[in-house]
């Protein structure tokens, strides 16, 4: 494990990262020890990884997620952060959003219904803010494709 932290990946495993291909609860229990000793984790809230799955609505259209990250910061009780690079004239420049945090007694449902409204929030302003700042990976077009053929004809 790296002292300073660990990445989570859908395919790559090494010392720098956790990887959830072959087990996803395996992965979280390394991702939840790395977060147990204070370490960062850097880890895609909209990754679609396990069998604990919510749906949640982006731009109109039901779309996928894991609870993985909802379920990490939950009971690691650690912060959680949106981060994505956008542009500052004619470089780029981090931009951070401060996520919701676990709260007194709180349950898992309370805490994840605030999680994915954090989630949506984020997940949107990137596709309907600043068009200079959106990366359409074909990820998101593959997410949004499938999406899309699922809903019901108007």
């Amino acid at each position: 494990m790296s002292e300073t932290g660990m990445v989570f990946s859908s395919r790559t495993s090494d010392d720098r990262f956790i990887a959830a291909a072959g087990s996803p609860r395996s992965a979280l229990f390394a991702a939840l020890k790395c977060l147990t000793q204070h370490k960062s984790l850097y880890f895609g809230m909209d990754a679609n990884i396990g069998s604990d799955i919510r749906e949640i609505p982006l731009l109109g259209l039901p779309v996928p997620l894991g609870q993985g990250a909802a379920y990490l910061a939950y009971e690691a009780r650690c912060p959680v952060v949106w981060y994505a690079m956008v542009r500052n004239g004619d470089s780029f420049a981090p931009s951070f959003s401060e996520g919701p945090e676990r709260t007194g007694k709180e349950t898992f449902g309370e805490y994840a219904d605030r999680f994915f409204q954090f989630a949506k929030t984020s997940i949107e302003g990137t596709f309907t803010g600043n068009p200079d700042n959106i990366v359409l990976k074909s990820y998101w077009l593959g997410r949004f494709a499938r999406a899309g053929s699922r809903r019901e004809p108007a």
